[in-house]
């Protein structure tokens, strides 16, 4: 398998996995049934760094998390490009067609060498990585995972301390810093001038409506942001950082996302009324797999 399939993608989360591959009547299939399944309706399992690091955080065991993450590898699943370069493609894009006025390569959000993921973030490309290879090696380096868990709880108690009057006071130089961080991160595809930059930078906040239609997970980051800064009676928690940036890449790009997440299905709702107000269509959202055997 060389190319990315033309198909239905299908995002499971970490718990359904395991599910899967543990406890097959509460997903609503076993492991071979789903596979079967996939290829008999042209399905395409995809994943993402986030779905390794969900397997080391469950904490059932390396050895065990490295027999599902080797069954997985067996799927031929295609792995998302990390949610930056996702946000980076689709900014760039904008910027080019609408601004530019200038044509730019249109490039698949997911890919079958996981280390591309890395490449595209400015590091250099390891030949033949595997998904297996990959999870062994954030294995090896536990303290970033860790460092993930604490960013994530530092980064929503700083959310929600922030009085929605003062941040819609100051949306546009924030959606503007945002968009900054997004186009200079990683490999540079589109180069400016600092005068040429601040220009580009003024212009997407201006026409920021537009925006959101062609960069859908900068939208769907934007809106969950409204969501958690609006819930003040939940606590953050270590998990939150994982699910927002899976829902970032996996709605916009995958047909179906299955998640056992309570909360993240009810962010889900909310994210799916606004996406059809803006008329971006997102995947459908699903407790379990037992849609796919009615």
């Amino acid at each position: 398998m060389n190319s990315i399939p033309t198909s239905k993608f299908i995002y499971l989360d970490a718990n359904v996995l395991i599910y899967l591959y543990e406890n097959p009547g509460l997903s609503g299939m076993n492991a071979q049934e789903f596979q079967q399944y996939c290829r008999s309706h042209n399905f395409t399992l995809a994943v993402s760094v986030y779905t390794l690091v969900d397997l080391i955080k469950k904490n059932c065991g390396q050895k065990h998390s490295l027999s599902i993450v080797r069954w997985i590898e067996t799927m031929h699943p295609v792995m998302l490009h990390d949610h930056s370069v996702i946000k980076k493609r689709e900014l760039e894009k904008y910027v080019s067609k609408n601004f530019l006025k200038k044509s730019y390569e249109a490039r698949s959000p997911f890919t079958i060498y996981p280390s591309e993921v890395d490449y595209e973030l400015g590091s250099e490309l390891e030949v033949g990585l595997t998904i297996t290879k990959s999870y062994e090696d954030l294995c090896a380096n536990q303290n970033s995972v860790n460092t993930a868990i604490t960013h994530a709880k530092a980064s929503h108690s700083t959310l929600k301390n922030v009085p929605n009057l003062d941040y819609k006071k100051n949306e546009a130089n924030i959606l503007k810093e945002y968009l900054r961080i997004i186009i200079t991160n990683g490999r540079k595809s589109l180069s400016f001038t600092s005068q040429q930059l601040e220009e580009v930078l003024a212009w997407c906040v201006e026409t920021k409506t537009e925006l959101f239609k062609h960069c859908p997970s900068i939208f769907i980051e934007d809106c969950l942001d409204e969501l958690y800064r609006g819930d003040k009676k939940r606590k953050p928690q270590s998990q939150d950082l994982c699910d927002r940036l899976q829902l970032h890449c996996v709605l916009p790009y995958c047909n179906y996302l299955v998640t056992s997440d309570k909360y993240m299905h009810n962010a889900f709702l909310g994210l799916n009324k606004k996406c059809e107000k803006n008329k971006i269509k997102i995947a459908s959202i699903h407790r379990d797999l037992k849609f796919m055997v009615k």
